[in-house]
């Protein structure tokens, strides 16, 4: 269980689309959420997570770098569907590094998707 019934943490979403290019890859350096914990992030692909439009290839990955090289998604978002949406959370939450990028990579070219990330 990740929140207690009394958790009083303002919890928050936001949402990435991404366009892959032509090496199926695509990159988004997100705002600075230093101090936030990521408590769930969803695939969702398509586009603007439609499930029917431009569908990328099957296992594509998601990962959340930061400016060492490290995966905060601790490789939880690899080999997504290209199909249905799917959502992974960790036990204990991630801290959310500052300067970190969303990459795709292994998508397919001009594929589409979206990232739903909800922090605390």
């Amino acid at each position: 269980m990740l929140f207690k019934k009394d958790d009083d943490r303002k919890i928050s979403s936001f949402s990435e689309a991404w366009l892959s290019d032509a090496s199926g890859d695509a990159t988004i350096s997100l705002a600075d959420y230093k101090g936030y914990e990521i408590i769930a992030v969803q695939t969702v692909p398509g586009e603007n997570g439609d499930l029917a439009t431009d569908l990328p290839s099957a296992d594509y990955n998601v990962t959340l770098i930061d400016a060492y090289g490290m995966d905060w998604f601790y490789e939880e978002g690899l080999k997504r569907s290209g199909t249905v949406a799917e959502g992974f959370c960790k036990e204990g939450m991630i801290p959310f590094s500052d300067s970190t990028t969303l990459t795709i990579a292994d998508a397919g070219n001009a594929k589409q998707g979206l990232v739903n990330i909800w922090i605390a």
